[in-house]
C-alpha cells in the first residue's frame, strides 16, 4: 500500500481512537454506554484493517477481511442504540432479539465463507495476494448484509435528522444537522461509486462510518455529554452544598441533582423531566420564590418549606440555556417567623388576640365597621387575689375569663382581645345580630359562683358606635361604663375575699 493510502488509513484510525480514549474515562455514565461501545466497535474495525494490511500470512488476512462484516453490523447496532439514547428512546425487546439473531447469522456466514463463497467470491486455497482480497468480487449474502445495515442506518439517521431539524433544536444543533446530513450523503455517494464505478483500496464504508461516528461523538460529547462531564467534575462540590440543586438541559431533561435530593425523597426513583420533578416536589413540599409568599403562612411540620431559585445555565457551545434550580430548606426560618407572627398577634397566656393585633387593624375597623360595638371587661380585685392566693390563682382567673370570651367568637365579626393584664375587649364589627347587654350579662352570670374561690368577679362597660363616631370615643365610653361598674363591684368583692380568707385562716 502506498504512502497516501497509509496516510489516509492512519488519519481515520486516529479519528476512531480519540473518542474511545475520551469516553473511556467516564464509564460510570450509563446514559452514554452505547456511544462508548459504538466508538469501541469502530476502533475495532480500524484495528482489523490495520492488521489486514500488516499481516504477512494470507490466511490470516482472509479471515480478517471476513471479520469486518460482523464488526460492521456491531457498529451499525451501536450507532442505532446511540441515536436511541440521544433521542431518549428505548429499543423494544423484540428488536434487540432480532439484532442478535442477525448478528449470529452474519457471523456464521462470514466465517464459513470458504464453504459457500456467499460473502466474498474468493477461495482461500487459490488466494494469491492481499489485493485479490481488497478487490474481491462480492457474493450474494453481502447484498443482504448491506441491505440490512443500510435499512437500520437510514431509519435512525432519518429520525436523528428530524430531531435535529425540529424548531426547538435548530438554534442549538444547526451545525450538527448539516454535519450528520453531509456525512450520510458523502458515505452513501462513496459506497455507490465504490460498488458500481470505481473500487477504492480503502473501504469507503469504513471511512464514512468513522466520519459519522466522529460526528455523533461531536454532537453528544462536545455538546450534550460535555455538559454532563462539567457537572460530574464538580459532583463532590454539588453534594457538599447546603442547598439542594437540580440541573436540566434546554429540553427540560434532568442531567444531575445533588445527593441531598435523594435523601429528601427517601431515595425513591425520580422522574427524568424537570416538569415532572417539580410537580412531585410540589406534592411533597411548599415551594416559594419570595418570602412574602409564606411570611403569613401557618407553619406545618408535614411539609418542608423550600425557598426556590431558578437560574439560566449557560454552557459554552450552547446557544440555548439550561436551568439551574436551587432549593433551600427554610422550614426552621418559616417556623420562627410563624412563632413571631403568633406572638405579634396572639396573647401567649390566653391565646386570645392581643392589643397589637387590634391596633394593627384599627384603621380598617375605623373605615369599614360603621356599626361596631364593644364590651370592655376587667377582673375585680385581681391584686388582692394574687396577694391571698398567689399569682397562679390570679392567672387561673384570667384564663377562665379568656376561655369564656372565646365562646363568643362564633363568627369573624367578633374578636376576643386581651388588652393587657386583666383587661379584655370583645369587639363586634357589626352589632346588627347581637345584643351586647345580653351577651355581657351572660358572661357575668356564667362566671358567678356561690363558692368565693370559684367565683370570678368582673366588671364591664358597653358602647355602640354612633354615626361617624371615632373608635377612640366608643372605647372611651365603654371604659367609663366599666369603671363606673367597677367602683360598685370591686370593693364589695374584695371585702368578701378578705372575710373568706380571715374565716379560713
Amino acid at each position: 500500500m502506498d504512502i497516501l493510502r497509509w496516510f489516509i488509513l492512519i488519519v481515520f484510525v486516529f479519528l476512531s481512537v480519540i473518542p474511545v480514549i475520551m469516553l473511556n474515562q467516564y464509564k460510570e455514565v450509563s446514559k452514554y454506554r452505547a456511544l462508548r461501545h459504538l466508538m469501541q466497535a469502530i476502533f475495532s474495525w480500524s484495528v482489523i484493517l490495520l492488521l489486514l494490511h500488516l499481516a504477512e500470512n494470507l490466511t490470516i488476512s482472509y479471515y480478517l477481511q471476513l471479520a469486518i462484516y460482523p464488526t460492521v453490523f456491531v457498529v451499525v447496532y451501536f450507532a442505532h442504540e446511540t441515536v436511541q439514547s440521544f433521542l431518549n428512546k428505548k429499543t423494544p425487546k423484540y428488536l434487540q432479539v432480532l439484532f442478535l439473531l442477525l448478528y449470529l447469522l452474519i457471523l456464521i456466514v462470514s466465517f464459513t465463507n470458504p464453504l459457500h463463497l456467499a460473502m466474498i467470491k474468493v477461495d482461500i486455497d487459490t488466494l494469491q495476494d492481499i489485493d485479490e482480497l481488497i478487490y474481491s468480487e462480492i457474493g450474494w449474502f453481502f447484498y443482504i448484509h448491506l441491505a440490512i445495515a443500510y435499512t437500520i442506518i437510514i431509519s435512525f439517521v432519518v429520525r436523528l435528522l428530524k430531531y435535529l431539524r425540529k424548531p426547538s433544536q435548530t438554534d442549538i444543533d444547526l451545525i450538527p444537522f448539516y454535519m450528520v446530513l453531509a456525512s450520510v450523503v458523502v458515505g452513501l455517494s462513496m459506497n455507490v461509486i465504490h460498488m458500481f464505478v470505481y473500487s477504492f483500496y480503502i473501504d469507503p464504508t469504513y471511512l464514512s462510518v468513522v466520519l459519522f461516528g466522529f460526528t455523533l461523538y461531536y454532537i453528544i460529547y462536545k455538546r450534550d455529554f460535555h455538559l454532563n462531564l462539567l457537572i460530574h467534575g464538580r459532583k463532590e462540590i454539588i453534594n457538599s452544598m447546603r442547598e439542594m440543586m437540580v440541573i436540566a438541559d434546554h429540553n427540560g431533561r434532568i442531567l444531575e441533582y445533588s445527593k441531598s435530593i435523594d435523601q429528601f425523597f427517601h431515595y425513591q426513583k425520580l422522574p427524568e423531566k424537570l416538569s415532572e420533578f417539580m410537580s412531585l416536589l410540589n406534592q411533597n413540599a411548599i415551594l416559594y420564590t419570595h418570602f412574602d409568599e409564606v411570611k403569613n403562612h401557618a407553619y406545618t411540620a408535614e411539609k418542608p418549606f423550600l425557598y426556590t431559585i431558578e437560574k439560566p445555565l449557560v454552557i459554552p457551545s450552547y446557544k440555548k440555556q439550561g436551568k439551574l434550580i436551587l432549593l433551600y430548606d427554610e422550614s426552621m426560618l418559616v417556623k420562627l417567623v410563624d412563632n413571631l407572627n403568633y406572638l405579634r398577634t396572639f396573647d401567649q397566656m390566653t391565646e386570645l388576640y392581643n392589643r397589637n393585633h387590634f391596633e394593627e387593624h384599627r384603621g380598617e375597623y375605623e373605615t369599614h365597621c360603621h356599626h361596631a360595638g364593644v364590651i370592655i371587661l376587667d377582673l375585680n380585685g385581681l391584686k388582692l387575689l394574687n396577694d391571698y392566693y398567689g399569682h397562679e390563682k390570679g392567672d387561673e382567673w384570667i384564663i377562665r375569663l379568656a376561655n369564656r370570651l372565646k365562646e363568643e367568637q362564633k363568627s369573624d365579626d367578633v374578636l376576643a382581645i386581651r388588652l393587657g393584664g386583666d383587661e379584655f375587649l370583645l369587639f363586634f364589627k357589626s352589632i346588627k345580630d347581637y345584643d351586647l347587654k345580653v351577651i355581657a350579662q351572660g358572661i357575668d352570670a356564667s362566671l358567678t359562683d356561690d363558692d368565693i374561690e370559684e367565683h370570678v368577679s368582673i366588671s364591664y362597660g358597653i358602647a355602640e358606635r354612633k354615626k361617624n363616631e371615632p373608635l377612640d370615643k366608643v372605647l372611651s365610653r365603654a371604659d367609663k361604663a366599666l369603671y363606673s361598674m367597677k367602683e360598685k363591684r370591686s370593693p364589695s368583692y374584695q371585702e368578701k375575699v378578705i372575710k373568706y380568707h380571715e374565716k379560713s385562716a
